[in-house]
């Protein structure tokens, strides 16, 4: 089952209550929380089997594939003479409530890394120029990751079939600390035809950095010779040592209409 959230703000503009800034400077201040919500199907019985064969397999799994933090915002936006609009938005979100499959907590017990609370920032800026069919917007925003850099090299412990090994880095979570950056350019059309609105036409690109982590994995490797896994300090055989980044590049366009 999915769990619903729940979702409330508020908002104030104190220079409404100025008569003299009131229509040429708007300040606007507000908060908002949006509560968790996660998608978790606890361990259910399955079964696999070998085409051909007789080899059966009694399986437990379970999924715990969504999940939103607990989420908490407060953001200022100040505009000038309706033509300047600043704004900036900052978020607390509460990774720390997350959690794991019962499956996984089982395999490894206490030894699974911790998400993190963190504060993610953004800041726009928007400018009606003379031209009165144009607008310019400008964006930028810094989410952090919710995984300490430790994560992917944190130690645990492998139970087998014959033995216990301590190991480091049995598991791949991956997240980046996330640089962002926007440009968008809106363009009003004037009313033509018999249409009773304006239409609006928005064209934005954004571009955002993942910034490189490295992981070093440390621990067992598989012998081709005696078929068995070895308690040495090396990399992984089938699990190496990894960097991983990079960026990702977003071209968005919106037609709508003002009626």
């Amino acid at each position: 089952s999915i769990n619903p959230g729940a979702i409330a703000g508020v908002y104030l503009s104190p220079l409404q209550f100025v008569s003299s800034l009131r229509g040429r400077h708007i300040l606007d201040l507000g908060a908002s929380y949006r509560q968790e919500t996660k998608l978790k199907i606890d361990p259910f019985d399955a079964a696999a089997g070998i085409l051909g064969g007789a080899i059966g397999m009694n399986l437990m799994l379970a999924i715990f594939d969504y999940y939103t933090p607990h989420v908490m915002t407060g953001g200022i936006a100040y505009t000038y003479a309706n033509v300047l609009s600043i704004s900036a938005d900052l978020n607390y979100e509460l990774w720390t409530k997350s959690d794991f499959s019962k499956v996984m907590k089982f395999h490894y017990p206490k030894m699974l890394p911790k998400f993190k609370d963190t504060m993610s920032f953004k800041a726009g800026i928007k400018y009606d120029t003379p031209l009165n069919w144009l607008s310019i917007m400008l964006g930028f925003g810094y989410v952090p990751s919710v995984l300490d850099k430790k994560a992917g090299t944190m130690a645990a412990i492998r139970i087998g079939t014959t033995s216990t090994k301590y190991v480091t880095g049995v598991y791949n979570l991956l997240d980046n600390d996330k640089l962002n950056a926007s440009l968008g350019l809106k363009f009003t059309v004037p009313k033509m035809w018999r249409l009773n609105g304006q239409v609006v036409i928005s064209l934005a690109y954004q571009f955002q950095y993942l910034v490189p982590v490295s992981v070093k994995k440390d621990g067992i490797s598989y012998n081709m010779t005696t078929n068995s896994m070895d308690d040495v300090t090396q990399t992984y055989l089938l699990n190496p040592s990894y960097k991983y980044g990079g960026m990702n590049h977003t071209l968005m366009v919106e037609v709508g209409m003002r009626i």
